[in-house]
């Protein structure tokens, strides 16, 4: 885990941890995120859990997985320390927004096109030119190395977006970080966007006090 300093902007007065990677399931592997929801792991190189539609099911499932694992969720002012730091940065790796620096629907586009013999200045890479080639997807956890905080913490803008919990938003959890194939990429991978809809995929990351 990450220790993460306090930030009383934020409200957290002490230093907190948080998992380096996504959360997964622990039979996930490079390719598949398994079905084992017993617990809750922190590992590279395997798919994250992740459901679609995110549900209150959900929710109490990814609760009691943290808690197998002796954490908890993170709340949504932790994440968003995580995320931002003390600078207040748009995004983990920054403030201005890089389509290769984090998995999104615009990160493959070019790769696609080299793959596939299309002309570099024939090549769609704007904004949402994942939809254009249908080349986005979910990858291994830690697999784009500059998608990281100053701190060290993987994956928190794309990949799969994270569940936090909330005491202002009427659900009881706030959706942040943005998805892989999430359009408008640029906005909703932002570390204070919140997803207000069910239809994305939804994964988490485990938080607790230091010791």
């Amino acid at each position: 885990m990450v220790l993460i300093p306090a930030n009383p902007n934020l409200g957290i007065d002490v230093p907190f941890c948080i998992d380096e990677y996504e959360a997964s399931r622990p039979d996930a592997t490079e390719t598949d995120q398994g079905v084992d929801t017993s617990m809750a792991l922190s590992l590279a190189g395997v798919i994250p859990w992740h459901v679609n539609p995110m549900s209150s099911d959900a929710l109490d499932q990814m609760r009691d997985a943290a808690g197998a694992a002796g954490k908890r969720l993170c709340t949504a002012a932790e994440w968003t320390a995580a995320c931002s730091g003390n600078s207040g940065l748009t995004y983990a790796y920054g403030n201005v927004f890089d389509p290769l620096a984090c998995n999104c629907v615009d990160s493959f586009c070019a790769e696609y096109c080299a793959d596939n013999g299309i002309a570099p200045v024939d090549c769609s890479t704007d904004a949402n030119c994942g939809y254009t080639y249908s080349c986005f997807f979910v990858v291994p956890t830690g697999d784009f190395e500059d998608c990281r905080s100053g701190q060290g913490v993987f994956d928190l803008n794309g990949n799969v977006w994270e569940v936090v919990l909330s005491s202002i938003d009427p659900r009881g959890y706030e959706i942040r970080g943005g998805g892989f194939n999430d359009a408008g990429a640029a906005g909703r991978l932002q570390c204070d966007f919140n997803a207000d809809w069910s239809n994305l995929y939804a994964g988490f990351r485990c938080c607790r006090d230091p010791d």
